[in-house]
């Protein structure tokens, strides 16, 4: 309404990850904590976390045999959403980079 109400051009995105953490690569996670500034100590902490790792599924109580989790985080770790935002943060960046989309100030606040 207050863009309407003021006049303003507005564009909502709505971006829907299906799949979401099926689609996050591991290494371009590490490249990226790297560039916002991580330290070498901390990203070689989550490529420990993220390297090597197997799974396994559970139908009808049969485990089946494990296999290699080698592109993606994991579903259900507590770490994998905050990754996921940090996968998400470059495209972000160009986009408020780009100088085509601004956002929009709103009456009493910042953003």
């Amino acid at each position: 309404h207050y863009a309407n109400d003021s006049n303003l051009d507005f564009a909502v995105l709505n971006l829907d990850w299906y799949k979401a953490f099926d689609l996050v690569p591991v290494d371009f996670i590490f490249k990226v904590l790297h560039e916002l500034g991580f330290g070498d100590v901390f990203v070689s902490w989550i490529r420990t976390l993220y390297t090597g790792i197997e799974s396994a599924l559970e139908i009808n109580n049969i485990l089946s045999e494990f296999f290699p989790i080698n592109r993606s985080v994991r579903q259900g770790c507590p770490l994998s959403m905050s990754l996921f935002i940090i996968f998400q943060e470059p495209f972000y960046r160009a986009v408020v980079a780009s100088r085509v989309v601004r956002p929009l100030r709103l009456p009493d606040s910042t953003e």
